[in-house]
């Protein structure tokens, strides 16, 4: 089974952004909790499991965004696609 990387993401203004990540993800759920529990309702967290590679990372956040926005599945693919790109 592969490893996965665990990230905190905060949603400020109706778009998700990446707080905290590590390989542990007690790790982040202590950080949520210490750090972003007072500040962020829980509907406005969030912790996403991708591999540890930075593109995975940023294309999940760029789908949850696109579809906060109401896109359709396929401007969510194309937009997950162009991200990986951009990071190969």
């Amino acid at each position: 089974m592969a490893r996965r990387y665990h990230t905190l993401l905060t949603r400020t203004d109706g778009r998700w952004g990446i707080e905290f990540g590590d390989w542990d993800r007690e790790v982040v759920v202590e950080e949520m909790l210490d750090s972003y529990a007072a500040d962020f309702k829980a509907k406005d967290r969030k912790i996403i499991a991708t591999s540890g590679k930075q593109a995975d990372i940023n294309a999940a956040v760029a789908a949850l965004n696109i579809k906060a926005e109401g896109a359709p599945q396929s401007a969510i693919t194309k937009a997950l696609h162009l991200a990986a790109a951009r990071e190969a």
